[in-house]
């Protein structure tokens, strides 16, 4: 039995997993800079520690509509991709995990509101949750900056 490590957060009622390995840090919702004529699902760019960071909303960029999250709960989710920090807005950060690749499937189509070429796989996990794992490396990479 092999296991996957992962960060799990919240997109409206949706769970949702990330490979832990990819996630350079997760901090607290801040002020985030606005970027003129930037595309509906930038946020903007935030200074942490001294590196200016791209941020998107995930639930925008993944065309998730659900209702509105307090922004205390909101948390970046902050990856290096290609050697530059992105910063990803979820709605709420829930719990780091470990899955059993044997309970994954990763062939499902079912259950999933987001674009399917998104997601690696639909894990069960305990209390029979059902948990989407995000391919985040694609989405970066189809995302205009």
């Amino acid at each position: 039995m092999s296991e996957l490590h992962m960060a799990g957060f919240k997109l409206g009622n949706e769970e949702y997993v990330v490979d832990i390995n990819k996630v350079k840090e997760i901090i607290k919702m801040t002020d985030i800079a606005e970027i003129p004529e930037s595309a509906s699902y930038i946020e903007g760019e935030i200074n942490l520690r001294g590196n200016i960071i791209s941020v998107i909303n995930l639930k925008a960029r993944l065309g998730v509509f659900s209702e509105l999250v307090e922004s205390g709960e909101k948390k970046i989710f902050i990856f290096d991709y290609k050697k530059e920090f992105i910063g990803v807005v979820v709605d709420m950060f829930t719990e780091v995990l470990r899955l059993d690749s044997s309970k994954v499937d990763f062939n499902s189509e079912s259950g999933v509101s987001v674009d399917k070429k998104y997601i690696k796989g639909i894990g069960k996990y305990s209390n029979d949750r059902t948990l989407s794992i995000i391919d985040i490396e694609k989405i970066l990479e189809e995302t205009v900056f």
